[in-house]
């Protein structure tokens, strides 16, 4: 009897060993350090109906980060600017190091202006971005080369710029560090974070799937699946009033941090959903997206871009 009270003693401390270890927490925050540099390789793929036409495009990028400042809280000050960019659609194509321009004229005016054009940020070590500079010219070469989309035309003007501003902001940050957790997480842990869009907004779940040690660094591995489609309703978009987002959205993903380091390693996401006018009970959009991020170990050599 006494033995196998003894066992069981013994099995009780192992399994409470394994709880303990299991709920251990994470700090997931960025680390900069002032001067710093630092290059993503992006692509994606996107497809867009709408009642004014189609569009489809593949594009790759080389996305550089400079660390400009650190503030005694460890928020950095960051300069994002595109160094290479090419794009492939069934309307022509865009490579900013051979030179290849055979898009209309507006889409090539566009991605010369995104290239020569940076986005400043204030960004914490949880990935909040604070403070934006920049995504005003950004916005307004973008809405000028997607001049021929029939649903941004009916909308006002003021109400397209901030919807595009936003979306600059957010897909800079969301990309490489916006869905970081705003506290410490354990192995389970879920938390929620928002992607704006022109015209809607995604809610994300993420989950810290796992944390894993290689070459002396603990690597987290993060999970994302799309959990809300919501429109962006403002008092000068009265067209928004006559849509609904259809309930069979989806959407996922998943990323890799670097906690030692405090990097973004990769990240992978995709969504598509469908949004109807309730009037006619016709489509108005349907979209499907997906875009990738990974850090470069080496700076990039990029070749001359050619005007």
């Amino acid at each position: 009897m006494r033995s196998v009270t003894m066992g069981v003693l013994v099995g009780l401390f192992f399994a409470t060993l394994v709880v303990v270890a299991s709920q251990k927490e994470y700090e997931l925050k960025l680390k900069f350090e002032k001067d710093s540099k630092a290059y993503y390789k992006c692509s994606g793929k996107n497809m867009r109906k709408t009642v004014g036409g189609d569009e489809d495009g593949q594009q790759d990028s080389i996305i550089e980060h400079e660390v400009k400042d650190v503030s005694q809280d460890g928020t950095a000050t960051l300069d994002m600017k595109i160094l290479k960019l090419v794009f492939k659609s069934s309307k022509g194509e865009y490579d900013s190091e051979k030179g290849k321009k055979t898009l209309p004229k507006e889409r090539v005016e566009m991605f010369d202006a995104l290239l020569e054009k940076q986005l400043k940020a204030k960004v914490t070590p949880d990935g909040e971005v604070k403070e934006t500079e920049g995504e005003k010219e950004i916005a307004e070469a973008i809405i000028k080369g997607m001049g021929d989309n029939q649903m941004l035309k009916m909308m006002p003007k003021e109400t397209v710029q901030k919807m595009v501003e936003d979306s600059i902001k957010t897909s800079f940050g969301l990309l490489f560090f916006a869905f970081l957790p705003k506290k410490k997480v354990a192995i389970g842990d879920t938390w929620t974070f928002e992607q704006k869009q022109p015209m809607v907004n995604l809610i994300w779940e993420a989950k810290l799937k796992s944390v894993k040690k290689s070459g002396g660094k603990e690597l987290a591995a993060i999970e994302f699946v799309l959990k809300d489609v919501v429109l962006e309703t403002t008092d000068n978009n009265p067209m928004v009033a006559a849509l609904e987002v259809e309930k069979n959205y989806k959407g996922g993903g998943k990323a890799e941090f670097n906690i030692t380091d405090g990097k973004t390693v990769s990240v992978e996401m995709n969504h598509q959903y469908a949004i109807k006018n309730k009037i006619t009970n016709g489509p108005a959009m349907e979209t499907n997206d997906s875009v990738k991020a990974e850090l470069l170990k080496e700076p990039p050599k990029i070749g001359k871009q050619d005007k």
